[in-house]
């Protein structure tokens, strides 16, 4: 009995999401954020991403090489979606042929809606959805990411991109279960 509780114990301490659900992620280079959905084992077809700097941070380059004849200066820092979403795989086999609708690329607000018409989403392991080049390296922005099956919501995420990284609630209430079941089991063992 005690060697199961010290496993259940463990397993909630390690095991801090779901392994079948979609999960949010993020990694940062200098003030660029590069934003990941993993969809796990939900099904879904449309992916709604909305992200907001935390004042004073605003996004920087939103419009970047958006002007017609005037290209992006090489290394330029800018706000942008992964173009392989809405790409033709016509055109590469690796672009993805998703309809984006209602793209906002400002200082102020990034988001798009999107997904291949009349299809499911297999993200295959994180998909870069977005990267956002902040006006300061202790910025920070709050992203939300809904997916939606057949027009429900199948899940509704934030995460915070920025210096300061907040675990989930989930995550630390698992965490906490885990910790609390092995001080159980070590006490239980020292009686």
């Amino acid at each position: 009995m005690n060697k199961i509780l010290v496993v259940v114990a463990m397993m909630s301490a390690f095991a801090c999401t779901a392994a079948n659900a979609a999960t949010l992620s993020s990694s940062r280079n200098a003030n660029a954020h590069a934003l990941y959905l993993d969809g796990g084992a939900d099904v879904f077809d449309t992916v709604e991403v909305l992200i907001t700097p935390t004042a004073p941070t605003t996004f920087v380059g939103a419009t970047s090489g958006l002007n017609a004849g005037v290209p992006r200066p090489a290394g330029e820092a800018f706000t942008y979606l992964n173009r392989k979403l809405n790409g033709d795989p016509l055109d590469d086999p690796t672009n993805l042929g998703w309809s984006v609708l209602g793209l906002t690329n400002t200082a102020a607000s990034f988001g798009f809606t999107g997904g291949p018409l009349g299809q499911t989403i297999v993200t295959n392991g994180p998909l870069f959805l977005a990267n956002l080049n902040m006006s300061s390296p202790d910025g920070s922005a709050v992203a939300n990411v809904k997916t939606y099956r057949l027009g429900a919501v199948v899940a509704d995420q934030n995460i915070t991109l920025g210096a300061a990284v907040i675990p989930e609630p989930a995550s630390l209430a698992m965490a906490g279960m885990g910790i609390v079941g092995m001080v159980a089991v070590s006490r239980r063992r020292k009686a």
